[in-house]
């Protein structure tokens, strides 16, 4: 089989009005991003539209803490394996390779999304629509192909990649900056990384009365976001159910 050539998506800046566009343009009409201001101050977190469905995390890479961080833990995931445990709890989660370069937060919006389908409506016969069947008859490994040959996703993802607040770098330009996901998949918190090897990563067993804005979640989110001793800062925005901002 040829192989494709590589394909390269403008970055998106952390712009909530970018990612609601964008969700919205691919079919999911009853959600909406939000900026995080603040995870510790309880009466910021009161404002956001209820339920949260994810948090979308951005991230510096070219620091320490991320060499030491996410590159040794899929180093040992990688020799030691994934344990039986973890294997149960993501086995229905849908997680999707990156294989577009640059595209990182397109993959963190889709895996909010696709894995909180429960709570979303689709629009009929959208991309998410029918991706979402596609992934019904189709191996994981081939997940990526289904997003590569995509026009109608390129075409959605291009109408909003440069509408944010600042000037959008070429879409082949190196990028300092990594979004994931975090999402609760079936009461277990997981987090989603499209450059992981390893997959969805088990971060948290929750309790059924457990959800997003729980202590349990939050926990996990704030040993994350923890600020680099060099200023590195990060980002986060909620995945909120409500009626689209379009």
């Amino acid at each position: 089989m040829p192989t494709r050539p590589e394909k390269w998506f403008v970055p998106l800046e952390s712009n909530p009005h970018v990612f609601t566009e964008l969700a919205y343009k691919l079919g999911a009409r009853s959600v909406a991003f939000h900026d995080v201001y603040s995870i510790d101050e309880p009466e910021l977190l009161q404002f956001l539209p209820k339920p949260v469905l994810a948090f979308v995390m951005i991230m510096p890479f070219k620091t320490p803490a991320y060499q030491q961080g996410k590159v040794q833990e899929e180093s040992e995931r990688a020799a030691n394996g994934v344990s039986e445990e973890e294997q149960a709890a993501v086995k229905d989660v849908l997680w999707f390779k990156q294989t577009i370069r640059n595209a990182c937060g397109f993959y963190a919006l889709l895996h909010s999304v696709v894995n909180a389908r429960q709570s979303i409506h689709f629009e009929r016969d959208s991309v998410f629509d029918k991706l979402l069947a596609s992934t019904q008859m189709v191996p994981k490994d081939e997940y990526p192909r289904l997003l590569e040959e995509s026009d109608e996703l390129e075409n959605a993802y291009k109408s909003v990649a440069c509408t944010g607040d600042t000037v959008a770098p070429n879409a082949e330009d190196e990028v300092d900056f990594y979004y994931t996901a975090f999402v609760n998949c079936g009461g277990n918190l997981v987090e989603l990384d499209g450059d992981r090897g390893s997959g969805p990563v088990l971060r948290a067993k929750l309790a059924p009365e457990d959800h997003m804005l729980s202590d349990s979640v939050l926990d996990v989110i704030r040993a994350t976001l923890r600020v680099e001793k060099e200023g590195a800062s990060a980002g986060l925005m909620a995945l909120c159910v409500e009626e689209a901002l379009y």
